[in-house]
């Protein structure tokens, strides 16, 4: 270990974990044990190496880690630029660690917060269940149960359960309404999904900002695909009178229509309004 250059700080690591693995019992294995823990720091401190690379080194070494916030700080920022780099198998597998190896309690709760997007994200949602699932606690900050019950039923809809990811919605904040509107349009509750969007554009006023637009083509829409064209009729009525000449007033009018000259109607309207915004 000592006639590795310090540049070569993955192989000098190997080396003190060697020397500390097989002489356990030797002030040397104390002192390689001491060694390790700074080259660690000192890797995760370089910017510029590799970060897949970092990040199998750093696994390896978890347990030369600093004991409390700055060891956690410390993965934590790795995460973040393995993420960016979007290695997200490696940013999962650190975090992974802290969740069920570090943390306890309403810390590990909130992290578990951090990990499930990673596995959403890397398109394993029912990893995001096991992790959510598992880190549940009494007790924990308003905002970060209501961001856990978000990726909850995100993770459920992905796994072909939107019902129970509905059922898990209703207790939510209004912070996840459009995704209740969103898995209600995607599963074919075109009603349910109506009403959805219509609350959303609560008592906007014009201009209408892209939110509350999606909002009131997606509910128009809906109302139309379930064939509730009172209930159309009404949304149309009453967003000319709230919004005045809206861009998407002509869209809607097109939507109440029959026929294949309706669909190529729309389809030109779209095309005018959103090449111009483009």
């Amino acid at each position: 270990a000592a006639f590795i250059p310090e540049d070569e700080i993955i192989d000098r690591m190997n080396a003190l974990r060697l020397l500390a693995h097989n002489h356990p019992h030797s002030d040397a294995a104390a002192q390689a044990t001491q060694d390790r823990a700074a080259a660690l720091r000192t890797l995760l401190a370089d910017r510029h190496r590799n970060a897949r690379e970092v990040a199998r080194a750093v696994y390896d070494g978890l347990a030369y880690l600093p004991r409390g916030s700055e060891g956690d700080a410390m993965v934590r920022g790795l995460v973040t630029r393995l993420v960016r780099l979007d290695l997200l198998s490696e940013a999962a597998e650190l975090l992974e660690h802290q969740v069920f190896k570090r943390l306890r309690g309403a810390e590990r709760s909130t992290v578990a917060a951090d990990l499930a997007p990673l596995y959403l994200d890397d398109r394993r949602p029912s990893e995001a269940l096991r992790v959510l699932r598992s880190t549940r606690v009494a007790g924990i900050d308003a905002q970060v149960l209501d961001r856990r019950r978000f990726l909850e039923a995100t993770a459920l809809e992905r796994t072909g359960a939107p019902d129970a990811a509905l059922e898990l919605l209703q207790s939510a904040s209004s912070a996840s309404i459009e995704l209740r509107a969103e898995i209600e349009w995607r599963s074919h509750r075109w009603a349910d999904a109506a009403a959805t969007y219509a609350a959303i554009l609560g008592e906007a006023t014009a201009p209408l900002n892209e939110r509350q637009r999606n909002a009131l083509l997606r509910a128009g829409a809906a109302y139309v695909l379930a064939g509730d064209e009172a209930s159309f009729a009404d949304l149309r009525a009453e967003s000319v009178k709230r919004f005045g000449g809206f861009p998407e007033q002509e869209l809607l009018g097109f939507m109440s229509l029959d026929g294949s000259e309706a669909g190529a109607g729309f389809m030109e309207a779209y095309r005018r309004l959103y090449a111009a915004e483009g």
